[in-house]
């Protein structure tokens, strides 16, 4: 899977130097390694582009869970969903861009890896989900923090006692903030 990352982003890189549309980017892509990855891999990707001067967020999503855009209220203001296929699943369906998003000062664009969709408790039966990382997310938030996942991890037990993820393999799943 590392490899596979790797060769991701430096498809991703290349391919910037000549597109900038998210979804276009990610459709180009997913032609590009859908040989790579064959029947039994599969790449998740949220894909954004941020215009600073504009505070305007385009973004693409193949098969990733939703990004989601907090209010400095702390209030969900948007969850943007998944807008084509997983890389490598189907290699001739386009990934199209979800709808723009104009962001206002104090929002804060949580990105989150499908790690959390994952992590499961010890019988397998119940998900920590990406709604659950949100309640502790918003039981933590203080907008005028940039260390949001700093701050979540220190709400999570060295063990939680439900889950098999330890606080370490918690922060080994990636997760992206930035404030607007």
């Amino acid at each position: 899977p590392a490899l596979l990352m790797a060769e991701t982003r430096a498809y991703l890189r290349y391919l910037a130097r000549y597109e900038s549309d998210p979804g276009t980017l990610l459709t180009q892509a997913n032609g590009a390694l859908a040989e790579d990855l064959g029947t039994e891999h599969y790449i998740t990707i949220h894909l954004a582009r941020l215009s600073p001067e504009t505070r305007v967020l385009d973004y693409a999503s193949a098969g990733h869970p939703p990004t989601c855009i907090l209010g400095a209220d702390g209030r969900l203001k948007a969850s943007l969903r998944r807008t084509g296929p997983p890389l490598g699943r189907r290699p001739d369906q386009p990934c199209f861009n979800g709808p723009t998003v104009v962001l206002e000062s104090g929002d804060i664009v949580l990105f989150l890896t499908d790690g959390l969709d994952e992590a499961t408790n010890p019988e397998g039966t119940e998900c920590f989900g990406i709604q659950r990382a949100l309640d502790v997310l918003l039981k933590t938030l203080d907008p005028a923090a940039l260390v949001v996942p700093e701050r979540i991890l220190k709400l999570l037990p060295p063990h939680p006692p439900e889950y098999e993820a330890t606080r370490e393999d918690f922060r080994s799943r990636t997760q992206i903030t930035f404030d607007a």
